[in-house]
């Protein structure tokens, strides 16, 4: 079960982890345990020390993951209990070692870029899509697939029964977001360029003709971002 309470602790500084952007999970109760389901749901392999920066300016410390899944920052409590923050909406922003996260639109948003004006962020999130059965030689196929992107919200949703030989396949789903100064989030894509960079209308139109953007890469959204900041 899943409790939600106030939040102390200490920081520190760590390296972060980052998974593909097209990364598809698949999970068989006969052949992964629950613990895989749960680490690969976190960002970080391991909980980092962080602090919670409130709009007020008070400051939390505490031992702090990303939980992709639900969606949630969870942190570990002093008797080793993993629970989730509370009252996110009364937050500035989260760091969790190095990294820092926004709330935006019932998620959290991490920053990826830092520069003076307009920056990057993703909402990582680690949808379930479906299942697949075992068939005719040790095949799979899918008998139950999604094609909406319904997120699991709890523990109990990420147990599978023993007994039954299926995959159950989860999607790593990336949300681009372009930052202001202020931290308002916009959707990464070419009308928000255009808004934020009305100044540089021209030279954005020069170089979407010129080079070919994808708006739900990383690396396409860096690199314009860059020249644009370099303008």
């Amino acid at each position: 079960m899943k409790f939600i309470v106030p939040i102390l602790f200490c920081l520190l500084i760590f390296e972060n982890s980052y998974c593909q952007e097209t990364k598809t999970l698949s999970i068989n109760p006969l052949h992964n345990n629950e613990d895989e389901l749960r680490q690969q749901a976190y960002q970080f392999p391991h909980f980092l020390e962080g602090k919670i920066i409130y709009k007020d300016s008070a400051v939390s410390f505490a031992i702090l993951n990303y939980q992709r899944i639900v969606g949630e920052v969870h942190f570990i409590n002093p008797t080793g209990d993993t629970l989730s923050v509370a009252h996110p909406e009364t937050f500035d922003k989260i760091i969790i070692g190095v990294d820092t996260f926004y709330y935006f639109e019932k998620g959290f948003v991490q920053i990826l870029t830092h520069t003076p004006s307009i920056n990057l962020g993703i909402k990582q999130l680690l949808k379930y899509i479906g299942k697949e059965k075992k068939g005719a030689y040790g095949t799979y196929s899918g008998t139950a697939s999604m094609t909406s992107y319904d997120s699991y919200t709890a523990d109990d949703q990420t147990r599978q029964a023993i007994s039954i030989d299926e995959n159950s396949l989860y999607k790593y789903i990336n949300l681009f977001y372009l930052a202001d100064r202020f931290y308002n989030f916009f959707p990464a894509n070419k009308k928000t360029f255009y808004q934020l960079f009305s100044h540089h209308e021209k030279k954005l139109k020069e170089y979407l003709q010129e080079n070919k953007i994808d708006f739900h890469k990383k690396a396409d959204l860096q690199k314009l971002l860059q020249y644009l900041e370099s303008l």
